[in-house]
C-alpha cells in the first residue's frame, strides 16, 4: 500500500496491468458478456418467442466474434504460447479458455433450444421430426423442392470454395465404378422454414435443409445417395487496412472485401449425424485443428432459424407486447427546423420515435432557404430515407457533405454502394480516414433566412439506421445552440482539412514511386 502511494497514477495502472490485476482479457471478457445475453433465452418472465430471439442474437454474436477475433487468439498462441497478454494470461491459457467457453455456450444453445422446441409443441408450433409426415404435407414438400427450391440450390464444383456461414449439405454418392463426395449450397435468399400444413392449431414447420436432403436423388438422378450431412463454415474476416490516404480508401476495403471471401476457414460446424468419414474428409478440406470443428446436437444457424420462426409464426401472446413510442409531434408540421430554433429536443431511442430526424431532414431537402447538409452516416437501412433526402438536396442544388464510414465492419459493401448512389446525385462524399472511424451521428443543417445564417444540428449515439434505431437504445439531441452548431461545423472544416493534407503529403511519396 505505501509503495502504491508513493508511485504516480500512470505508474500505478502500468504496474497493475503488468501484474495482470487492472484489466480482464477482452476476448474472454466478450464471451462473458454473450452468456449473460444467452442466460436471457433461459428466463421464464420473457415471451417464448422472444426466449427464441436471444438466441439468435447469442448465435449471431458468437459468429462475429469467430470471424473476428478467434483467428488472432490461435495464431498467438501457436507463434508464442507462454507470452503474457493483456490481463496477465498466457496466449495459450487464452486459447484453452476461448475454445472451453465457446464449446459451452454453443452446447448450452442447444439445450436451451430443445426446451424452447418443446414448449413451441405445447403451443402447436410443431418442428420436423417431431412429427410424422403425412401423405398430403409429403406432395406439398415436393412440390415446394420442385418450384421454390430446386431451382436455386446449386451442386457445387470439386475446387469451389464455399460460401461462409451460408449452409450447405456434403453428400456421399456412390456408382458402379466408384464413390464421391459433392456439396450443395443452399441460397441465403431462402427461407429457413417452410409451411407443410396447418390443422386448427397447429401449423406443422420443416427447415429448408431437411427439404433438400429428401430430395437428393433428383440432384443426382445418375449416382445413390450414400450419406448426408449439413454443415457450414466460418471464415476469418479481421483483414487490417493499408491505404494510405483517404482517397484511396474506398478502392482498399473494395480489395478486403475480395480477401474476406476466401479467408482462411477458422470454424467447421456440422450435424450430429454427419459420419466420421465425412467430417474427416471436410476437417482436411479446409485445414483444421480438431478444436476447429463443432458437432452439433441440433439445426445449424440458429440465428437464421429462430428470427424466421419469430416471423413466420404470427402469436401476439408469445412476443413483447409491441411499445409506441414517443413521437415529438411539433417536430412533425411544415418548419420542424424553425422549431428547433425555438427549444431543444433530447431524445431516447426507441422509446422516442426516430422519425423526426428524418422528417427533418426530408423537410431541408425540400426547403429552398437551406443551403447546406452536411452529416457522417456509419450504417444505414436497405432502402433508406435518409439516403433518398440527401439524393433530393443535392439535385435540389444544395450543398451535401457526406462522411461516409468505409469500415463500419460487415456492412462495408453497403456503405460503399450508398456512398457511389450518392456520388451521382451530386453529393460529396468522403470515405473516412486511415487509422480512424466515425460510430457517431452529426448532421449540421444552414439555411439563409432574411440575410442571416440559421443552423441546426442533430448529436446522437449510434448510427442513421432508422430501422435499428426501433431496437437500439441510443441518445439524440436536436438543436440550435450556437457552440454545439459552431463545433458541429468545425468538425466538418477539419475532417476536410484533414482529408486534403492526408493526400497532399502522401502525394510526392506516391509520385516518386517506381512505375
Amino acid at each position: 500500500m505505501d509503495e502504491c502511494r508513493r508511485m504516480k497514477p500512470m505508474e500505478t495502472m502500468q504496474k497493475s496491468q503488468r501484474s495482470g490485476k487492472a484489466l480482464q482479457n477482452r476476448e474472454l471478457s466478450w464471451l462473458q458478456f454473450n452468456r449473460r445475453v444467452q442466460m436471457e433465452a433461459d428466463r421464464a418472465h420473457h415471451p417464448l418467442l422472444e426466449r427464441a430471439k436471444f438466441l439468435a442474437i447469442v448465435t449471431s454474436n458468437l459468429d462475429e466474434f469467430i470471424q473476428v477475433r478467434y483467428e488472432r487468439v490461435l495464431k498467438k498462441a501457436d507463434a508464442r504460447p507462454e507470452k503474457k497478454l493483456m490481463g496477465g494470461i498466457t496466449a495459450e491459457n487464452l486459447r484453452k479458455k476461448v475454445n472451453k467457453e465457446i464449446l459451452r455456450q454453443n452446447n448450452t444453445q442447444y439445450l436451451l433450444y430443445e426446451g424452447i422446441r418443446s414448449e413451441l409443441y405445447l403451443h402447436g408450433v410443431r418442428l420436423y421430426p417431431v412429427f410424422t409426415m403425412t401423405e398430403e404435407q409429403r406432395q406439398r414438400e415436393a412440390v415446394l423442392f420442385e418450384n421454390d427450391i430446386a431451382p436455386n440450390v446449386k451442386v457445387l464444383p470439386p475446387d469451389a470454395q464455399p460460401a461462409q456461414k451460408q449452409l450447405h449439405i456434403c453428400v456421399k454418392l456412390s456408382s458402379d465404378r466408384r464413390s464421391r463426395f459433392a456439396i450443395v449450397a443452399l441460397p441465403t435468399s431462402l427461407p429457413r422454414l417452410y409451411e407443410l400444413s396447418a390443422d386448427g392449431e397447429n401449423r406443422y414447420l420443416i427447415r429448408l435443409e431437411e427439404i433438400v436432403k429428401h430430395h437428393l436423388e433428383k440432384l443426382f438422378p445418375k449416382e445413390t445417395v450414400e450419406h448426408a450431412a449439413a454443415f457450414r463454415i466460418l471464415r476469418n474476416q479481421n483483414f487490417l487496412l493499408d491505404a494510405a490516404k483517404p482517397d484511396t480508401l474506398a478502392d482498399t476495403v473494395k480489395e478486403m472485401l475480395l480477401k474476406r471471401r476466401t479467408g482462411e476457414v477458422v470454424r467447421l460446424e456440422a450435424e450430429e449425424r454427419m459420419s466420421e468419414e465425412m467430417l474427416g474428409m471436410l476437417t482436411q478440406r479446409f485445414g483444421l485443428k480438431l478444436e476447429q470443428r463443432y458437432r452439433a446436437t441440433g439445426p445449424l444457424d440458429l440465428n437464421k432459424l429462430m428470427m424466421g420462426l419469430y416471423g413466420m409464426v404470427k402469436r401476439p401472446d408469445l412476443k413483447y407486447v409491441p411499445a409506441e413510442p414517443v413521437l415529438y409531434t411539433d417536430l412533425m408540421g411544415e418548419d420542424a427546423f424553425g422549431q428547433i430554433l425555438r427549444r431543444d429536443y433530447l431524445m431516447y431511442h426507441p422509446y422516442h420515435s426516430f422519425a423526426p430526424v428524418v422528417h427533418l431532414l426530408q423537410q431541408a431537402a425540400q426547403d429552398p432557404q437551406v443551403r447546406s447538409i452536411q452529416m457522417t452516416l456509419y450504417r444505414v437501412s436497405g432502402n433508406s430515407p435518409i439516403v433518398a433526402a440527401l439524393a433530393d438536396a443535392a439535385a435540389a442544388g444544395k450543398n451535401v457533405f457526406v462522411l461516409m464510414e468505409s469500415c463500419a465492419r460487415f456492412d462495408e459493401d453497403n456503405n460503399l454502394f450508398w456512398g457511389e448512389r450518392l456520388s451521382r446525385a451530386g453529393c460529396t462524399v468522403c470515405y473516412g480516414i486511415p487509422g480512424l472511424k466515425t460510430h457517431s451521428k452529426i448532421a449540421l443543417i444552414e439555411r439563409e433566412a432574411e440575410g442571416r445564417l440559421e443552423r441546426v444540428v442533430h448529436l446522437g449515439t449510434g448510427n442513421y439506421h432508422d430501422g435499428t434505431a426501433k431496437l437500439y437504445t441510443d441518445f439524440g439531441l436536436l438543436t440550435a445552440d450556437e457552440t454545439l452548431t459552431a463545433d458541429a461545423a468545425s468538425f466538418f472544416e477539419w475532417y476536410k482539412a484533414t482529408v486534403k493534407l492526408c493526400n497532399e503529403v502522401m502525394e510526392p511519396a506516391e509520385a516518386r514511386k517506381p512505375s
